[in-house]
């Protein structure tokens, strides 16, 4: 992908009450999707990232909006996979993810996932997205040189 064309919006936020899904996953619609300016930078210089769903297609999430890097580590595994795993198993569980961007690109540093327990209890993390402050810093260097040409 040429660098011009890795500019992304942001999403600034996305919230809603988990709900149990009728119909399968469709991939296809994801396929060709950039992941902005991750895409420029050369896989062997940088962590492996999805076009991971802030509130995911099991959660009730809609597979073409809602879209951020995500690092293979948070999207696929860990402490991100069992709060989603809950809110499957509560349908009705109020959940929202917030990115947190460094600077001016799509790029977001942080990813703030949350979910208002049944007992009432607010259950939130903040997962890193990116590997070193060197890979930042080039998602933000290539986003500016983009919109300099804007």
């Amino acid at each position: 992908m040429p660098a011009s064309s890795a500019v992304d919006g942001r999403l600034i936020a996305a919230h809603g009450l988990s709900r149990p899904v009728a119909e399968a996953r469709q991939d296809s619609r994801l396929r060709g999707r950039t992941l902005g300016l991750v895409s420029v930078v050369a896989s062997a210089e940088r962590l492996p990232y999805d076009p991971g769903h802030a509130i995911g297609h099991a959660l009730g999430g809609v597979l073409d909006l809602n879209i951020i890097p995500q690092t293979r580590a948070v999207n696929r595994g860990g402490l991100w996979r069992q709060m989603e795993r809950y809110c499957q198993e509560h349908p009705g569980t109020y959940v929202f993810c917030r990115p947190i961007y460094a600077g001016l690109s799509s790029h977001p540093k942080e990813i703030e996932f949350g979910v208002l327990r049944a007992d009432g209890s607010l259950w939130a993390h903040t997962f890193q997205n990116y590997g070193t402050v060197e890979e930042l810093e080039t998602f933000e260097r290539l986003y500016r040189v983009k919109t300099a040409r804007l």
